[in-house]
Parts: structure tokens; sequence; C-alpha cells
């Protein structure tokens, strides 16, 4: 019993969950309202959105890389599929093409870090603007509407009074569980993390490894955006302004390192949940946005620390 605990308080994940369940009783003493269907729902569907991007994050992060550009890529790719469909092209094919643009943004990131040897967070800040200026360009600065009735059921729609949005996320999560704990790939994602050198000897392609992450994260991206598009039934050109950031928070709360190697979906779903909770107990003790802001970044710091202190206590003396 006693090993246990002390697995239980060392691990960074299960303590995340220990805090957010204490978080979660106290909020909902404080304010019924927290624990009501109707707010919960509310919750899973923004969670969702976050979970999706923050999968295949966590193998970027776990690659010792980082992407700043995925909240523009939700609006691209949320902008690029509601032209289409305004355009008369088929609900499927619009789709198709949304996260196929997500999916491009992503490869073009890898290809520009892998091939020319240029810094992921230099790239990815120049996409950020690039993507969120295209948004503009091809929109024209204006929302996009109106979509077809039928679009709104992969945002609004329901099954057995659950969104299905959470069972798109949660099916996100276990095809990301299998590829980075079960498979020759994620075994790669994090031995390049833990060292890139040691890697390329032991005859890993390491750029053909960022690059596919790079890659699936602008999927991930692209598919969070026409799910946005779904839910508002419009396509913002703001759609998904400071995700990036919340969602890199989310991840290394739960426990991946930014300093690479380590890092698990659990400990990502977790720490969205977390952000997400977070976020929704703020909205409802009604603390100014401004201030929600210096939350998210206190945690982030705080759970950084607490990574570098972890990482320091296991180093051989």
């Amino acid at each position: 019993m006693k090993k246990l605990w002390s697995w239980f308080l060392n691990s960074q994940e299960m303590s995340l969950l220990l805090v957010f369940i204490i978080l979660c009783v106290i909020t909902g003493i404080l304010n019924p309202v927290f624990f009501t269907f109707r707010n919960l729902i509310v919750v899973s569907r923004s969670f969702s959105l976050f979970l999706i991007i923050a999968v295949l994050m966590n193998f970027v992060i776990i690659l010792r890389e980082i992407d700043l550009s995925v909240g523009s890529v939700v609006a691209l790719s949320g902008t690029v599929c509601g032209l289409s469909l305004v355009s008369g092209l088929s609900i499927p094919l619009s789709i198709i093409i949304g996260i196929s643009t997500g999916t491009l943004m992503g490869f073009i990131n890898g290809f520009l870090i892998t091939r020319f040897s240029i810094h992921s967070f230099v790239v990815t800040l120049a996409m950020l603007y690039a993507a969120r200026g295209a948004v503009y360009v091809i929109g024209m600065g204006r929302p996009i509407y109106p979509f077809p009735k039928s679009f709104a059921i992969l945002g609004e729609g329901k099954f057995l009074g659950i969104p299905i949005l959470v069972f798109i996320a949660l099916a996100w999560v276990i095809v990301g569980n299998f590829f980075l704990a079960k498979t020759t790939y994620g075994r790669a994602v994090y031995a390049v993390g833990g060292n890139s050198e040691t890697a390329t000897r032991a005859g890993l392609n390491v750029k053909k490894i960022k690059q596919w992450s790079f890659l699936l994260n602008g999927l991930s991206a692209g598919i969070s955006g026409v799910l946005l598009v779904s839910r508002l039934s419009v396509a913002q050109p703001s759609m998904g302004t400071g995700w990036e950031l919340q969602i890199i928070a989310a991840v290394v709360i739960g426990g991946t390192s930014l300093l690479g190697g380590e890092g698990t979906i659990l400990g990502t779903l977790i720490g969205v949940m977390f952000i997400s909770i977070l976020n929704n107990i703020m909205i409802l003790i009604r603390i100014n946005v401004y201030w929600q802001n210096i939350v998210v970044g206190l945690i982030l710091i705080l759970a950084t620390i607490l990574d570098t202190v972890r990482r320091r206590k296991q180093l051989p003396e």
C-alpha cells in the first residue's frame, strides 16, 4: 500500500488527476451549476476539440520540438471547408478539403524544419502568421455561412445523450495511444526525443520521423478546424486564436517534458481535461478572462519547474 501511494505521488499524471478531482468537488460544492448536465456538455465539446490536437502535439513535444501554428491552421482548415460548402461542394468533399488543408500545412512545417534544419519554433511561428493571414485573405475577413443543416451533425449532434465530438476525440485518443505505446514509430519518437544523435547511430531516420509527426499534427488541426466550423455553423476568421498555447500548456501539465523523450497519451488526456475544466470553473466563479490566462500561465511554469526538478533527481550523482 505504501509503494502504491508513493508511485501515485511521484507520477505527475496521477498527482494531476488527484488535484483535478479535488478541484471539481470543491467547485461543485461552491457552485452546483458545475455538475449540471448542460454545463458538462458545454465543457465536453470544447475539451474534445482541444484533445484531438493535443494527442499529436504530444508526439511533437516528445521529439523535443514545438508547433505554434495549430491555432491558425484550425482557422484556415475551417475556413477552407466553409468556403467549399458555400460554393456548393458536397459535405464529404468539403470535409476532405478542409482536413487536407491542415495536413498540407503540417507537411510544410515538417519539410522546412527537416530539409533546411530550421528550428521548429521559428518555422511554426512563421506558419502561425502566414496561415492566419491566409484566413483573412481568402475569407476577406468576413464570417462564412450558411452551411447545409446536416453538416452541423458532427459538431452539435449527440449519441446516447453524449456529443458526437466526444466519441471522435476518444477514438483519436485510443488510436494515438496505440501508435505511441505499441508501434515501432512510437518507440522511435521516444528514442529521437531522448537523444537524436544516439537514435541516428541506431539507424533511425530522424528527419522522416519528425516530418511525419508534424504532418500528423497538421492533420489533427485540420480535423479540429472542420469540427469547430460544424459546431459553430459559421467559419469565423478569429477561430483558434490562442489555442496553441492552451494545448501546449495542457500537454506539458500532463507530464510531457519540453526537454523531450517523455510523455504519455493518458497524461495529455488528463492535462486537457484539467485546463478545460479550470477555464470553465473560472467562468462560473466570474474571474476576469485576463486573469484566466495568468492562471494558466502560472500553472504551466509550475509544471515546467516540477519536470526540471524531477529530471535532476533522476540524474546519477
